[in-house]
């Protein structure tokens, strides 16, 4: 047999390929199985897979029964044990689900969180510009308020000034109508008199050389 280097290299891959076996476990809950198998198609290609499913309960049954018969317990007590052995099978996984599960989501919002970031680095000049645009209208809301106030001012003063004119008119038309109330009845009264005058009234009056003050206009 050739003992140079490469002969005994190539003795060592072909013991290696007839003996050594792998072994590898893998969940296929989740994306993570399905990106392994198209980053790594030898594992399907060449590779015995063996697919392990929920263990069922007569299953479960059996090795638990098998253990616990050399404890040499009774019975009762050994079906008891049993049901406690499945239950605890069960609840373990159905936290590694919920494990399982509760990585895939965080792992989501780990994803989430990070494109959120990389909008908010995008977003952050429009945000300044929308900051820097949004206090100078405040500035030029308060400098329009200024002028607002002054003018509100204004227009006050004004109101006041008119208030007193229509209240100097006011004061003016009651004293008016005050004094036209008093003047009113002698008008009255003139006004009778002269309805109750006659035509030979007016003759005797015309007749008159020097008539009296009262009747002198």
């Amino acid at each position: 047999m050739d003992s140079s280097p490469m002969t005994l290299f190539g003795y060592f891959n072909e013991r290696v390929k007839a003996n050594l076996h792998l072994v590898v476990a893998m969940s296929p809950i989740g994306d993570t199985f399905g990106t392994r198998l198209r980053m790594f198609p030898s594992l399907i290609n060449c590779c015995t897979i063996d697919w392990f499913t929920a263990w069922p309960d007569d299953a479960l049954e059996m090795v638990a029964t098998s253990l616990l018969q050399e404890t040499k317990l009774e019975a009762s007590l050994l079906a008891h044990c049993v049901t406690v052995c499945k239950y605890f099978h069960h609840s373990i996984d159905d936290l590694a689900h919920r494990y399982v599960t509760g990585l895939e989501k965080l792992k989501e919002a780990k994803l989430l969180i990070t494109e959120l970031q990389e909008e908010l680095k995008l977003l952050q000049p429009r945000l300044v510009e929308t900051s820097a645009n949004t206090e100078a209208l405040m500035i030029k809301i308060e400098q329009d308020t200024i002028q607002v106030e002054r003018k509100q001012e204004l227009v006050a003063a004004d109101e006041a000034v008119a208030n007193k004119k229509f209240a100097d008119a006011q004061a003016i038309k009651d004293d008016c109508e005050k004094e036209l109330a008093k003047a009113v009845p002698a008008l009255n009264a003139a006004t009778d008199a002269l309805n109750t005058l006659k035509q030979d009234d007016i003759r005797v009056v015309k007749a008159m050389k020097n008539p009296p003050s009262g009747v002198k206009l």
